[in-house]
C-alpha cells in the first residue's frame, strides 16, 4: 500500500525487539532493510537499521559482517550525536574480540554530550560494562550494566544479563540470588531473553552447590541458544558453566 514510513518504523521496532527475541530473525530483517534502503537511495533508512542489526549479529556470531558494517558507516562524516550508538556498538565488538575499545567509548561519550535523551548514557554505560568485563574488572562491569538499566528501563534485557553474569562470576551467592530474582521479574519477554534467564538460574544453582540442577539448567540453555542460532550466547554459556561444575 506504499506506506513506506509505516514500514520503516515497523522494521526498526521489530529489529529492536528481536535483539532479545530471535536475533537471527532480527538480523535478516536488518539485512533486508539495508537492501530496501539501497534501492531507495535512502541513507536515513540504512541508518535506522545499523544499531539493532549489529547487536543481533553479535549474538548470532556474524562478527565479521558487523565489523564491516560499522566500519563502513563510521567512515561517513559524522553529522549528528545519534552516531554515538555506532561507536558504542563497535566498542562492544572490539571488547569481545580482546581489542582496545577506549577510543570508540571516548568518541561515543563526546558525541552524546550534547544529547539530553538518557538512553544515550545507557548506551555509553553498556559499552563500558562490556569493556570492563573483557578486561576482567567484574565489579565495574556489574556497576555499569546496572546503572544502564537504572537510567533506561528498556536496557534491562540488554544489560541485565551481563550484570547477572558479572555477579555470578564474582561468586557472591547472596547478591546472585537477589539479582536473578530481579532479572526474572523484570517484565520483559523474548525467546533469547528466556534463555538468558535460564542460564542465570543455572549459575545461581551452581553457586548454591546444587550441581545436578545447574547442569540440567545449563544444558537446557545451551540447547536453546543453539536452536535459535545464537553462537556467541551458546559459547558464553559454556564458559559460564565450565568453572562452576568442575
Amino acid at each position: 500500500n506504499d506506506l513506506s514510513d509505516v514500514e520503516f518504523n515497523a522494521r526498526v521496532l521489530m529489529t529492536f525487539f528481536e535483539q532479545w527475541g530471535e536475533p537471527a530473525i532480527g538480523l535478516e530483517l536488518g539485512r533486508e532493510g539495508f537492501e530496501i534502503g539501497r534501492r531507495r537511495g535512502s541513507r536515513v533508512y540504512g541508518f535506522g537499521m545499523v544499531g539493532n542489526s549489529v547487536i543481533c549479529a553479535l549474538r548470532v556470531g556474524d562478527w565479521d559482517w558487523a565489523a564491516a558494517l560499522l566500519d563502513e558507516w563510521l567512515t561517513i562524516e559524522v553529522t549528528s550525536a545519534g552516531w554515538a550508538e555506532f561507536f558504542v556498538d563497535r566498542a562492544i565488538l572490539r571488547s569481545l574480540r580482546g581489542e582496545d575499545a577506549t577510543n570508540d567509548i571516548a568518541e561515543a561519550a563526546r558525541l552524546r554530550a550534547t544529547i539530553t535523551d538518557p538512553q544515550f548514557e545507557s548506551y555509553d554505560l553498556y559499552a563500558r560494562a562490556w569493556a570492563s568485563f573483557a578486561e576482567g574488572d567484574i565489579g565495574a562491569a556489574r556497576a555499569h550494566a546496572e546503572r544502564a538499566v537504572a537510567i533506561t528501563d528498556y536496557f534491562t534485557p540488554l544489560a541485565m544479563p551481563l550484570a547477572v553474569r558479572s555477579i555470578l562470576w564474582s561468586g557472591d551467592a547472596t547478591d546472585a540470588e537477589a539479582a536473578v530474582d530481579r532479572f526474572e521479574t523484570s517484565g520483559f519477554w523474548g525467546p533469547a531473553l528466556q534463555l538468558d534467564r535460564q542460564a542465570a538460574r543455572a549459575g545461581r544453582a551452581a553457586l548454591k552447590g546444587n550441581g545436578p540442577e545447574a547442569l540440567a539448567g545449563f544444558r537446557e540453555a545451551l540447547r536453546g541458544y543453539r536452536g535459535l542460532g545464537l553462537a556467541f550466547d551458546e559459547a558464553a554459556a559454556a564458559v559460564d558453566m565450565a568453572p562452576r561444575l568442575r
